[in-house]
């Protein structure tokens, strides 16, 4: 008994040691391999790649000074608004196409029916707002070839058009036929595009490879630090990041989930509107702090003056490319005197102001240029650049403006197109060496939602995203951790121009950094406590601030407003006799802004780069911010004024913004003073010709109104011209147009039309008649 326990307990101990021995063995070996394992490891969350799937919301947020407000989908107002539109549909036919770089011929189209002739002529620039038509060429036949211009028109004339034997005579299209097409550039001719009347009449849009640039790119040298990676940067106007997550659901998932893009979740402009916000990320500066370039201004400088981002691209051997729609109100020409030269060594603008004067746009279904959406001409110009020039880096900027400028809702048709503009991308293997950038301007300013504390939040939120080849995340482990720490850091246009700069030159990431830097390149660290103070935002674009209610019947709120107004309107004495004198018609939201406790804290240390802080300050400065209406524009404004607590003063805090359409108002000051056009001039006229001989409308009022600006006409369905007549004299200044039911008033005769007309302009309401003959045909 004694022997069988003594063996029991040596086995016991020597299970007990073999136990300690293996879980010591377990430890050193995940020890190792953790050791052995040093490139960090990404995982897909809510909106890009982190460093652990449990740290998606762990990056400090506890200790970061600016708390950005997280704004809901859910919002009922923004469900109840919103609303699916069918899908566009363009109308037409493009008799001809380009496949690798060679014009061809859509053979169905034609059914055999020969061709009379064609005439071509490329789209020539003149200057920022003029284009011509290069000299014509006429041809018979030999309709294909190579064309070397990115911009031209073709128009085509279908032989024996009207005779019953044509399907009898032989084709003059052959499958051989292919010379190239080069146009004469020293002078346009008179050939008159527009008064014509072809079979088949459209533009063409390609990237032309220029051998003077292939020279130019051959002869730089790139910098030795720099990354050599093509940038592409895309953007939509009035975005906000929440609403292209709503609207735009099919693009946002793809960038998030399939290229794992990094988006920003507390990304801030700096001011009001396009130019603010897109300045500082091509030139690193603000509008007032870049030579004077304004439209109409004593001693304006062109543009080509100011330091744009793309040029520094161009001195490192890049090639580059700049393409935004809407000609008029495009970012470099609504406010400024416009380039002397062209700015890059692609540029589309001479395209959109040819087509935009053209028969084929007036012709065109609203949003399309013939068969083909307006914002898949800047896509595939985009592609075509890549396609074009493989082996040389490239630098390429888009932007596309109208189907979001005056309301969200049609951006919707560009979903699924830039959902395929980016899989292209990819597919073709353009991103295993491109910093990929996708973003807004900033949020919706003019939707019905904007004078509410979520719309002035989203407006000052836009979508940015970044999304960098997997060769760079692993060359650069480290960066693409700093870039995802950053991701809920309080970031700026300024951060995204030091980003690009890093690419091309990566140091630029690895300089240190001082909290009062206002540009910090996302791949380096932004400070934690970094605040609106430190990153040059005012006060009235900061969304860090902390926000209380106050009733708009506070004697203090009354004040601010009054003060708001008068200021307003000294602004505008210079053209006095041009515009109202604005009154304050109502007060409609008051809030009261203030840092919160860690930025009350704050006390600058000495070196400026390790902020410390102590027992809250006394405020002596209360921040109001207003969303005031006036009279006689109906004008809805954001405004922030400052009431000194000592001496009971007000200033204005920054600029102030207009936060419903101002639509056709300023026409009479556009040319002259456009940035008045916020304001209501005094002489607006209206001039109705055809469809309408008379236009009557007496004033009532209906409280009950709805206090969004629409016209709602009662129509019979043969009337639905009218419709389109009013959305293109009145502009953006219809919100919605919309029949309420089959209630039109034919009154005496069936060639006598009558529209009951309801016009609602804030809380007051319009209605009238419209009358005119009307021939049943």
């Amino acid at each position: 008994m004694i022997c069988r326990r003594g063996i029991g307990h040596a086995s016991l101990t020597m299970l007990i040691g073999l136990l300690c021995l293996m879980i010591i063995s377990t430890i050193l070996f995940a020890i190792s391999l953790t050791k052995s394992n040093n490139k960090p490891k990404f995982y897909i969350n809510e909106e890009g790649y982190g460093n652990d799937p449990m740290e998606e919301y762990s990056f400090d947020e506890e200790e970061q000074v600016c708390k950005v407000p997280k704004l809901s989908l859910d919002d009922e107002k923004y469900n109840k608004d919103f609303r699916v539109l069918p899908k566009l549909s363009c109308r037409g036919k493009s008799l001809f196409h380009l496949q690798n770089s060679v014009l061809r011929i859509n053979r169905t189209l034609l059914d055999g029916k020969p061709l009379s002739y064609c005439i071509y002529a490329a789209v020539d620039r003149i200057d920022h707002w003029k284009v011509r038509y290069s000299t014509s060429l006429k041809r018979h036949s030999n309709f294909e070839g190579k064309v070397d211009a990115d911009f031209f028109r073709v128009q085509c004339y279908v032989k024996n058009k009207y005779s019953s034997l044509q399907s009898m005579t032989p084709s003059n299209i052959g499958q051989e036929d292919s010379e190239d097409i080069t146009f004469l550039r020293s002078k346009g001719d008179n050939y008159n595009w527009n008064k014509v009347n072809p079979d088949y009449d459209q533009f063409v849009t390609q990237v032309h490879p220029k051998n003077d640039v292939m020279e130019r790119v051959s002869r730089t040298k790139s910098f030795i630090n720099s990354t050599q990676l093509n940038v592409v940067i895309y953007g939509i106007d009035s975005m906000s990041r929440v609403s292209w997550k709503k609207i735009l659901p099919k693009s946002y998932t793809y960038l998030r989930d399939t290229l794992k893009s990094v988006i920003l979740q507390s990304y801030n402009i700096i001011g009001d509107g396009t130019v603010a916000a897109l300045l500082p990320i091509l030139t690193g500066q603000t509008q007032a702090e870049l030579p004077n370039a304004g439209k109409n201004r004593p001693g304006a400088h062109r543009l080509d003056v100011f330091p744009l981002i793309w040029k520094n691209f161009t001195e490192s051997g890049y090639v580059t490319l700049l393409g935004e729609d809407t000609p008029e109100i495009s970012i470099f020409s609504l406010r400024f005197t416009g380039f002397d030269k062209p700015p890059v060594d692609h540029y589309m603008r001479p395209f959109w102001l040819a087509a935009s004067k053209s028969t084929i746009w007036k012709k065109s279904v609203r949003y399309c240029i013939g068969n083909k959406p307006k914002h898949q001409y800047t896509l595939d110009y985009m592609k075509d650049f890549f396609d074009k020039y493989p082996r040389v880096p490239k630098f390429a900027f888009g932007f596309h403006t109208e189907l979001s400028h005056g309301h969200t809702y049609p951006v919707q048709h560009i979903d699924q197109d830039l959902t395929d503009f980016l899989d292209y991308f990819k597919s073709a293997g353009h991103l295993e060496n491109t910093l990929l950038i996708v973003m807004a301007d900033h949020g919706p300013r003019f939707a019905d939602r904007c004078p509410m504390t979520t719309g002035k939040l989203e407006e000052r939120l836009p979508m940015m995203s970044l999304t960098f080849p997997e060769s760079f995340k692993i060359q650069y482990p480290h960066l693409i951790k700093n870039l995802m720490k950053n991701r809920k850091r309080l970031t700026t246009p300024f951060d995204i121009y030091e980003t690009l700069k890093s690419v091309l030159n990566i140091y630029n990431a690895e300089k240190p950094v001082k909290y009062s830097d206002r540009g910090i390149s996302l791949l380096n660290v932004i400070p934690a406590n970094r605040t609106c103070t430190s990153a040059d935002i005012e006060l009235n674009w900061c969304t860090c601030m902390e926000i209380e209610n106050i009733s708009v019947t506070d004697k203090t709120v009354q004040q601010t407003a009054t003060f708001a107004v008068s200021y307003i309107n000294k602004l505008l004495y210079v053209i006095k006799e041009k515009c109202y004198e604005l009154t304050l018609k109502k007060i409609l939201d008051a809030k009261k802004a203030y840092p919160n406790e860690q930025v009350v804290k704050y006390v600058k240390k000495e070196n400026a780069k390790i902020p410390a802080f102590k027992k809250p300050a006394k405020l002596d400065i209360l921040h109001i911010q207003l969303t005031i209406e006036t009279s006689p524009n109906n004008g809805l404004y954001g405004i922030t004024v400052d009431k000194d607590l000592a001496t009971n003063t007000f200033t204005i805090n920054g600029d102030y913004s207009r936060l419903n359409a101002y639509g056709k108002q300023p026409h009479c000051i556009m040319e002259t003073h456009p940035e008045f056009r916020k304001m209501k001039p005094r002489f607006v006229i209206f001039r109705l010709e055809n469809p309408f001989s008379g236009f009557s409308i007496p004033h009532t009022t209906d409280k009950g109104a709805s206090s969004a600006n629409r016209i709602l006409i009662n129509l019979t369905p043969q009337s639905h011209r009218i419709i389109r007549y009013l959305d293109r004299v009145i502009g953006c200044d219809l919100v919605e147009i919309r029949p309420i039911g089959n209630v039109c008033d034919d009154l005496h005769s069936d060639r006598i039309l009558r529209l009951r007309l309801r016009l609602v302009v804030g809380h007051r309401t319009i209605a009238g008649t419209l009358g005119r003959a009307i021939n049943k045909d």
